[in-house]
Formats: structure tokens, sequence, C-alpha cells
């Protein structure tokens, strides 16, 4: 089985790392607006700090804090449920800073993913537009649920 161990192999400046509860409280306060405003728009909260709480207490999976150069970019999680990966991933404003070298670091990474988990999927706003972006550049397919939120799929070569 595929253990977030395997990522690190891929760029030394990018390293991803399982994290507690101060800095999960510490990164998801730090998030891009773009990135709160999804976590609230998906959840049935109405603070920000709730879904903190939420995620904190209520999620049974590891959290990653993912990072370049010891400076955090995101904060993500993937986990196995009927048969697929479900990942998801919200990012700081250093994100701006290193777009292009995380696409590429993510471009390594994926088909190491795809092979441990055949499909990734999730739900996402479409309003943030960056998160839309970066699925696309990944060859994310989309399946819309209404105006403001949509299914994407990343599939593997022998999944489509």
């Amino acid at each position: 089985m595929f253990t977030i161990r395997e990522l690190l192999e891929c760029n030394s400046d990018w390293k991803i790392k399982a994290i507690g509860i101060k800095e999960i409280w510490d990164i998801c306060n730090a998030l891009r607006r773009e990135d709160k405003k999804e976590i609230m728009m998906s959840s049935n909260r109405t603070s920000y700090d709730m879904c903190i709480v939420d995620l904190v207490v209520h999620y049974e999976h590891p959290v990653y804090k993912i990072t370049y150069k010891d400076k955090a970019v995101g904060i993500g999680g993937l986990y196995k449920y009927r048969g697929k990966g479900v990942i998801w991933l919200c990012f700081t404003p250093e994100y701006a800073r290193h777009k292009l070298s995380f696409l590429r670091f993510s471009k390594q990474l994926l088909p190491r993913l795809l092979k441990a988990y055949g499909v990734l999927t999730n739900v996402v706003w479409t309003k943030n537009t960056t998160h839309v972006e970066y699925l696309n550049w990944l060859g994310a397919t989309w399946i819309k649920l209404d105006d403001d939120f949509s299914v994407f799929e990343l599939k593997g070569d022998e999944s489509k």
C-alpha cells in the first residue's frame, strides 16, 4: 500500500508531513480567503473555527502539511472510500509564489497516487478558480452538481 513517505522521493525542496492539532490550527488560520470560503461553503457550519474543530475532532485520517523550503504552502489529506482516493488540499498565500514548482511537483506525484488509489476524487467549490485551474492542469474530469459545486476525478490510464 502507498505511504506518504514515498512522496518525499520526488523533490527535496517539497516536504509532506503529518501534523498535529496546533499546526492544523496555525495553517488553517493562514489559508487563502478563497480556501476558507470553500470550506465554509461545503460545510453546514456558520463559523470557520467550527470547521477547523470538525477537522481536528472528527476527521479520522492523517492531515498533512505541504511545505516548500520549510514554508507552509498547503494542508491536505487523502483516504480511500468506496474504492477511490478522496483527496483534499487547501493553499496558503505562499502557493502563489511557488505555483509552477508545485504544479511540477504534483505532476510527479500524480502517477504514484493513481497507482495506489486508481481514481482520485472530491467535491470542489467551482468559484475557487485556483483549485479548478490546478485540477484542470492535472487532467481532471468534472461532473457538475449545481451552480456552486462539481465533483472532479483524476484517473490513471487503466481507469479511463
